[in-house]
Parts: C-alpha cells; structure tokens; sequence
C-alpha cells in the first residue's frame, strides 16, 4: 500500500513529481494540479475557521472543527475508497492533498491525514 502525503501549497516547488490534488475551497491563482472535490469542506464552515484564525486559536477551538468536518464530510466516505481513487488517479505517481495552511497551522488537511492514517493507511505530511 503506498503513502499519501499532505502539504501546503507552499511547498508545491518541492513536489513537482507528485500527483497534486487541492482538498481546499480557495486555490492559489498559479496552481495548475487538481481538485479532490469529495474532501471538500464547505463555504460555511471555511469561513468559520478563517474567523477563528485572526484569532489565537484555542484546543477546543481545533477540536469543534475537526468534529465538524468529520460529520460535515469524512464520515460520508470510506478511507478505503478514497485512497483506491487517489492511487488510481495518480497512476503510480505518489499523491498529495494541499491546503493553504502551513504545516504547523490547523488545517484540514490534518484531520484528513488522522483519518487515513486511524483506517490503516500510510498518510504523510510534508514540511
């Protein structure tokens, strides 16, 4: 079974030999890889979180938004699945999920990477 890997989109100069895949809502403007639309959260909950990042994000904060995006998205999906499609996509390419965050921000991503990782599978994040 092969490693999915996490990033930011800053860090896309590192990963030109990845299968680039965008889980976020907002993309940059020079970002050319795809969309994983399935990982998607929605518009409502990216503006919540964008709030509560001015802000001094808080443990509890973090929690109520993994929670959220559990119930709003991954508990509508098999890991399985999902990692069967990505691999299948990538056509032996490793593959990467981007968000805008940086590695040591909360991120979506990083809930993405937990569940993966709780089904069994391999999920890396890149720093």
């Amino acid at each position: 079974m092969g490693t999915i890997f996490t990033a930011s989109f800053n860090k896309l100069h590192r990963l030109t030999d990845y299968y680039q895949l965008a889980i976020s809502n907002g993309l940059p403007l020079w970002f050319k890889g795809g969309r994983y639309k399935a990982l998607r959260p929605s518009y409502e909950f990216v503006k919540l979180l964008k709030a509560a990042q001015q802000g001094e994000m808080t443990t509890e904060d973090i929690e109520l938004f993994s929670i959220n995006y559990y119930e709003q998205v991954l508990a509508n999906l098999d890991p399985h699945a999902v990692y069967n499609e990505l691999m299948q996509q990538a056509q032996g390419k490793p593959v990467v999920l981007l968000s805008q965050e940086d590695s040591e921000e909360f991120s979506i991503r990083h809930v993405v990477r937990a569940w993966l990782i709780q089904a069994g599978i391999d999920c890396q994040e890149i720093t």
